[in-house]
């Protein structure tokens, strides 16, 4: 009987220290608060430090919310409750952003952060914020006047009132590697599609035209040699060339004098020397020039 009231009793006293504890905690994390500060300004980005009063094994995960001002894109992005600064890069400049945080608890419970407002100045130099002094007890009470009230969602959307919003789950956050703030402008423009539809239209055209440039050439020495084909067939193997052989006949006239009349001249009387093209034995047909 002592063993069993003995457990019981273990037993009660360990239940006690769980609601206590879990009492102690729902005070801890009501009393949570969450601030973000603007640290430091870029060309193209910005700093941003955020702390609680609420231990970070209390802090289940925190999601980072920012965005231009004048867009309906949230770009949400995960960061670790051990983490106090975030380094923001790659944004558009001259725009204004809205930047604030979300955690969550390891019993659900949401603690969100004040949202800040910063625009990267596009130029050279870095601009380092005020500091701003956060008493201890700032973050203890929600009610102190240096702690800016976090904005619950409804009070959000009416200071930066938008349509739809669209939320970007993003693995890596503007540090690293270079993006655009808006996904739309990743699209390629009309003006580059109309630019590589007439390349690729203009590459077709002129292998077209190279194409049938080369067959017509083709074409035209197939005919040449098949002129000659037929005339080699028509004169016995030979082609002939009647101004070179008239041509010939009036020097020899000149020279030695007629030895065949003009009438009764046969290509086969022309000397060999003369001819250049004919074998011994061989003559052509007579030729008639009176009749040419």
């Amino acid at each position: 009987m002592q063993c069993i009231g003995g457990f019981q009793l273990s037993s009660l006293l360990s239940l006690f220290m769980v609601l206590l504890a879990n009492t102690v905690k729902g005070l801890v994390l009501e009393a949570s608060t969450l601030k973000l500060i603007l640290t430091r300004e870029t060309a193209d980005g910005v700093l941003l430090t955020w702390m609680t009063n609420a231990p970070k094994v209390v802090l289940h995960s925190c999601t980072l919310y920012y965005s231009p001002l004048t867009d309906t894109l949230h770009v949400q992005t995960e960061v670790s409750p051990s983490e106090e600064h975030v380094s923001l890069r790659h944004l558009s400049v001259n725009v204004t952003y809205y930047a604030y945080i979300n955690c969550l608890t390891v019993q659900q419970s949401a603690i969100s952060s004040n949202t800040v407002n910063f625009t990267p100045h596009g130029g050279s130099e870095e601009i380092n914020m005020k500091p701003e002094v956060i008493e201890s007890s700032s973050l203890k009470s929600s009610t102190t006047t240096t702690v800016v009230q976090p904005m619950s969602n409804q009070e959000r959307d009416q200071a930066y009132p938008q349509e739809e919003h669209i939320v970007v789950m993003m693995s890596q956050r503007h540090m690293e590697s270079t993006r655009y703030d808006y996904p739309l402008k990743s699209r390629p423009s009309t003006s580059v599609i109309l630019g590589a539809v007439c390349g690729v239209v203009g590459f077709v055209i002129i292998n077209v035209t190279v194409v049938l440039l080369v067959r017509k050439i083709s074409n035209r020495r197939a005919r040449q040699r098949r002129l000659q084909e037929l005339q080699l067939q028509q004169h016995g193997g030979y082609i002939y060339n009647l101004d070179e052989l008239l041509q010939n006949y009036n020097n020899h006239v000149n020279m030695f004098g007629p030895e065949v009349p003009w009438d009764k001249l046969k290509v086969c009387d022309l000397p060999q020397d003369i001819g250049g093209k004919m074998d011994a034995g061989v003559c052509a047909p007579e030729i008639d020039y009176n009749n040419t």
